[in-house]
């Protein structure tokens, strides 16, 4: 399984379809102003839920938490260039896109941060 490169974009809601381990899943994003945060869900190809609400935090592992072993992997929010911070924060997360991405890593490439 390789890397995903899973993009944000400028919307406060939208949704897109991956594949992972050859399986169809939505990603779904929304902004929420009251907590200044983008949260992603998860759902697979009959948009049955997978995870809910999951807050974008950057270089932490965002599903890593839960019992998923049927992902295969886990999504990373990682800052585009870390020159002058080192990526702990986001300054804008309404713009999100325009300073970080996220990224799918498999178990077996797990990213080391």
């Amino acid at each position: 399984m390789e890397v995903i490169n899973c993009p944000l974009y400028d919307n406060a809601f939208y949704s897109y379809t991956i594949g992972i381990k050859q399986e169809t899943h939505t990603l779904r994003f929304r902004y929420n102003s009251r907590s200044d945060k983008y949260f992603m869900d998860i759902l697979d190809a009959e948009e049955n839920p997978i995870l809910l609400s999951t807050p974008l935090v950057p270089l932490y592992g965002l599903v890593d938490q839960y019992a998923l072993p049927s992902l295969g992997g886990d999504f990373y929010l990682l800052p585009i260039e870390t020159s002058g911070h080192i990526g702990l924060e986001v300054p804008d997360n309404r713009h999100i896109y325009e300073t970080h991405y996220l990224m799918f890593f498999p178990y077996d490439k797990k990213a080391n941060l």
